[in-house]
């Protein structure tokens, strides 16, 4: 029952990152068209939400695969604080986009949530940096994954906290949330993932 679940946040995982695709781009439109296509912003909500939803589940679970498979719970308290983090800077970034393109509010208020959005996501890249490190000293390789996925969350953080790298950052975490969920769908075992991935 936990491996099917595993392999489903897996392949959640790596969907999320799909959606990153349609979410961006209906971002865009939605700033384009702004308020005569004002469904745009609905459908960039969906898949925005989704995409969030899919990889804080994912994350989740991992932290679940990582107690129970791996006997590993040292990166516990800053996995949680990631998810929060991850879920606060979710609300807050849809919460500003609808306000912004949707109900027309003054961009004073828009800069507030832009200013929430830019502090929670330097505090997150910094905790992302010291989970890559506790990564490291994970015990088991995970079929020769982990060391890259602490070093991509490494570099997401470090890329994250500069802020001018932050388009790396944003690559690395894609790059990481696609390692981990290879990991949870090999967790499974039914899945067989080529070596060279």
């Amino acid at each position: 029952m936990n491996q099917e679940r595993y392999a489903t946040a897996g392949w959640l995982a790596i969907t999320s990152v799909l959606l990153v695709i349609p979410s961006f781009l209906f971002s865009v439109l939605s700033e384009v068209g702004n308020r005569r296509f004002g469904w745009l912003v609905l459908v960039y909500l969906v898949f925005a939400l989704l995409q969030s939803l899919f990889s804080l589940y994912a994350f989740y679970r991992f932290k679940q695969f990582l107690n129970l498979r791996c006997e590993f719970r040292d990166a516990d308290p800053l996995i949680v604080t990631l998810i929060c983090c991850g879920a606060a800077i979710t609300l807050v970034g849809l919460a500003a986009k609808v306000s912004y393109t949707i109900l027309g509010l003054p961009k004073a208020i828009v800069l507030g949530f832009a200013l929430f959005f830019v502090v929670c996501a330097w505090a997150m890249s910094v905790v992302t940096i010291f989970y890559g490190l506790k990564m490291l000293r994970l015990g088991d390789d995970l079929g020769g994954l982990a060391r890259p996925y602490a070093y991509l969350n490494i570099g997401m953080g470090a890329c994250g906290a500069t802020v001018l790298l932050l388009p790396f950052a944003m690559l690395a975490g894609l790059a990481g949330t696609v390692v981990m969920g290879i990991i949870l769908v090999k967790a499974d075992g039914a899945v067989a993932i080529p070596e060279y991935v």
